[in-house]
Formats: C-alpha cells, structure tokens, sequence
C-alpha cells in the first residue's frame, strides 16, 4: 500500500492527510489514534471526515455538468424505448420495430401487403415481361385520305371509318378557307377555320361526323384516322 506524506495530493479542493503513528502503521492493527483524513474548510480551517461530514471531491460547476448528463442519458434511455417484444410507444425501438414489420421479413414468400412483398410481385411482372419480350404498341393507320369541295357552299361528309381521332390539314395551294363542323357546316356556321396548311385533330369515333365545306371550289383538305 502507498504511503501518504504531510501534504496535499488531491485535485480540487486542498485536502490535508494526517497520521498519529509511524509510516509503517498502516499495516498493523489500527487501535487508536487511526489515519485522518480531513480537507479545509471554506475559513480555510482543518476539518476531519465523518459520517456527516462526507469528504467533499470535485466542485459545484462539475457536479452540476454530471447532473445534466445524467438527465440527458435518462431522457435518451426513455426515447429509446426498451428492447422488447412490445416497447413502448412511439419510441425508437417502437418505430424501428413498425419498420421492420411494414419491410416484411427476407424470405421466399414475404407477409402479404410488406414492402418485399410488393417488390417480389414487381419483380415477378418485370420477368414476365423480359421472357415474353418487350413489345411496343401504337396507333394503326384507319384512313389517310384527300377531299376537295367540288362547289363551294356544298358540305361535304368525310368517309365511313371507325376511328379514335382524326388530324384535318388544308391543303397546301389553298387561297381560301376550309369550314370544319357538322352535318350543318357552313360559312357561317363551323367549329374550326382552317387557313392553307392548318391543321386541327378531333377526337371522333368515325370519320363521317365531320364534314367540310370551303370559301373557294375545288379547294380541299388532306385527313389522317387512327
């Protein structure tokens, strides 16, 4: 065991150590008159150690600083939550655990309605597609086709033609105007006015609701059905 000299070794506060009996003592047994330990007081006075009187080690600011890390632990164990079949909730571990359960466990047949669940039945579709090849689709062509007004003032009806829309174009060279509307088009009465190479796409599903009529004759348009 170390021996204690007559002065102060301690941080913070000065401590003061004193002993009634030789260096060797320590080791024999203590009868009387045993090792004091004291430390000064704020007069600066000599005080001994006792069951009241506890020795005082470090100051006030640190305790302090001890306190709040203390409270700032506490406060983490609490959000944290404890490691639980069922933690508290709204904690951490809580929402981790609602995590894990929205994810879905790795496995051949992930819970129905996870997130792996979802991603394996795309994952499905994506192979379906590649083994079956990719194949693009579009619109098919129904009528492509010119018609010219032979007698301006005279409507006249577009082809018979299930479709799902139509692109009107004036034809190019026209000095007049194209009337684009219904059974009753007229200079007067249309939807659309097509000047030379305008162009209008209407949503139909034949060809024969438009009709045409024009300001000059033999003037006409160009047509495109899908």
């Amino acid at each position: 065991m170390a021996k204690f000299p007559y002065k102060n070794i301690l941080e913070g506060v000065k401590h003061i150590w004193t002993k009634s009996q030789g260096p060797d003592a320590e080791c024999a047994a203590v009868t009387a008159n045993p090792l004091t330990i004291g430390y000064k007081d704020a007069e600066g006075k000599a005080t001994g150690v006792t069951p009241t009187e506890a020795l005082p080690v470090g100051d006030a600011t640190a305790q302090a600083t001890l306190a709040a890390i203390q409270d700032y632990v506490d406060g983490l164990e609490i959000a944290l939550g404890e490691v639980d079949a069922n933690p508290t909730a709204y904690t951490v571990l809580a929402r981790l655990k609602d995590l894990a359960t929205t994810i879905g466990a790795v496995a051949a047949d992930p819970a129905a309605n996870t997130l792996l669940a979802r991603i394996k039945a795309l994952e499905t579709k994506v192979d379906a597609i590649i083994a079956d090849g990719i194949k693009l689709s579009g619109s098919t062509v129904a009528e492509a086709k010119v018609v010219n007004v032979t007698l301006a003032g005279t409507r006249q009806q577009l082809d018979d033609k299930a479709c799902r829309e139509v692109t009107i174009i004036a034809k190019r060279g026209n000095t007049g105007y194209i009337y684009v509307g219904k059974s009753n088009v007229s200079s007067t009465v249309y939807g659309v006015e097509l000047s030379e190479l305008d162009s209008v796409t209407l949503e139909v599903s034949n060809t024969n609701e438009i009709y045409i009529d024009a300001s000059v004759s033999g003037e006409g348009i160009s047509y495109v059905a899908i």
